[in-house]
């Protein structure tokens, strides 16, 4: 038998049909309708529209309680309480700019057997003239169960070079992955993509230099390059050349339209181990 609790990541009539308000009968609410009765199809619009709100924010609070080692249950109304507090209460931390190894026992304390990681993915590499700015590096954040004495193998990716542009390096710690920014080369450098973990996000796009580029009164067209989320910010370049480079982890780097065009490379990616 279906109960609220059971339902709050499903939708109502998600076999059925339904007809969505438009946005100003939305707002006018059932005024709009007069004296006519409300369609089934309608009424089945509006409660999907709750339930698509209930999911969202359940899962929200599921993907912390879980982040944080517990089990979402109906019982437990403490479950959100205690995965804050746990979070909350992270006791050391160690960050990573370049590939390399993290040992249990070597890098955290012996007592520690699971650790959060949050990894980012190499900015994009800017070209100039007519192309873009480089994307900006993905990010996932998920958490990894040690055994004694276990050793991760931590690769980090490379910021996208110029000349000619390149995508940002992919970062991963075991299934957790964050693919790199992809290069300015034809336009806008696409973005960086997140996987397997409970958080996983895309970078920011880059900027296309024919989107920006005005020209007017001689004015010159500035590509941004691409943020990573909570990570680094895209760089930039402006009319002498000189670059704001971008910053890591795995910002993309800026460029402009000058003659000949000028571009920034995009910054390195990184991995980070909190518990």
């Amino acid at each position: 038998m279906a109960t609220g609790y059971t339902r709050f990541s499903k939708t109502w009539s998600n076999t059925g049909t339904s007809t969505d308000p438009s946005d100003a009968q939305a707002n006018a609410g059932f005024a709009f309708l007069g004296a006519t009765p409300p369609s089934v199809e309608l009424f089945n619009s509006l409660m999907k529209w709750d339930d698509q709100k209930d999911n969202w924010l359940y899962g929200q609070i599921a993907a912390a309680i879980i982040g944080a080692g517990g089990t979402v249950t109906e019982a437990n109304l403490n479950a959100l309480r205690d995965a804050i507090l746990s979070l909350k209460n992270l006791s050391g931390s160690k960050y990573y700019a370049a590939t390399g190894t993290f040992t249990q026992g070597v890098d955290c304390p012996t007592s520690i057997t699971r650790v959060q990681v949050h990894v980012w993915g190499g900015g994009g590499g800017a070209a100039g003239g007519t192309n873009g700015s480089g994307g900006g590096g993905g990010y996932s954040m998920g958490y990894i169960t040690l055994t004694t004495s276990q050793v991760l193998t931590v690769t980090v990716g490379i910021g996208g070079t110029i000349s000619p542009a390149i995508a940002g390096g992919t970062t991963t710690v075991g299934t957790i992955t964050a693919t790199g920014g992809g290069a300015g080369n034809s336009g806008a450098g696409a973005s960086g993509v997140g996987s397997g973990g409970l958080v996983n996000l895309l970078g920011q796009i880059g900027q296309d230099l024919d989107a920006v580029a005005t020209y007017v009164n001689g004015a010159l067209g500035v590509a941004i390059g691409g943020n990573s989320p909570y990570g680094g910010f895209g760089g930039s370049v402006n009319a002498a050349g000189a670059v704001a480079a971008a910053t890591a982890p795995g910002g993309g780097g800026g460029s402009n339209s000058a003659t000949g065009g000028y571009a920034g490379a995009g910054a390195v990616g990184g991995a980070l181990f909190r518990w």
